[in-house]
């Protein structure tokens, strides 16, 4: 199974579909999810929030509480993480997409 076939993002549509399951996430998960998709190193919190929310009214804890709820969405399909947490860098794609 391809990379494309694990996590594809349908960005005409807003959403995401694992291992052929929609992932069902909110506007602002989706956003984050592709902007983590689309970086090939760790993204920052700073980074996620100030390029998708411009930087108002989005914490470090927010986008940690955003990640998390993917996270959890993704677990109940595929009973793994999707994202990893790596404290100082920021977030990246697990090796299982």
């Amino acid at each position: 199974m391809t990379n494309e076939e694990k996590l594809y993002i349908d960005t005409k549509r807003n959403h995401a579909v694992l291992f052929g399951y929609i992932l069902p996430l909110t506007k602002t998960e989706f956003a984050i999810l592709k902007l983590i998709r689309a970086n090939d190193r760790y993204t920052s919190a700073y980074e996620i929030a100030n390029r998708i929310f411009c930087g108002k009214s989005l914490t470090h804890g927010n986008v940690a509480v955003h990640v998390c709820n993917i996270n959890k969405k993704a677990m109940k399909i595929r009973d793994r993480a999707i994202i990893q947490t790596c404290r100082y860098k920021g977030y990246k794609l697990s090796d299982i997409i």
